[in-house]
């Protein structure tokens, strides 16, 4: 079950006129506090989820992982 979940509407309710639809977006100003991480108990998962309502017919549903992982900077290299 999710522990806690947040969401984003990337666009308002509207209608499609087109067979492909394309919206860019960026994670700006969104709380990723955690890295992602898949364990045995527990996993911090970050997803954007698609869903399109159509009149008449069942909704088309579609959802991705996304990784999410903080680097920091590189270790100093000591070469002789």
């Amino acid at each position: 079950y999710d522990f806690i979940s947040l969401s984003k509407e990337l666009a308002p309710p509207g209608s499609l006129y087109q067979t492909e639809t394309m919206y860019t977006f960026h994670f700006k100003n969104m709380d990723k506090e955690f890295e992602s991480y898949r364990g045995r108990n527990v996993a911090v998962r970050y997803i954007v989820k698609v869903k399109v309502e159509r009149k008449f017919l069942p909704p088309l549903k579609q959802e991705q992982d996304v990784w999410v992982q903080f680097r920091g900077q590189e270790p100093i290299s000591h070469e002789s």
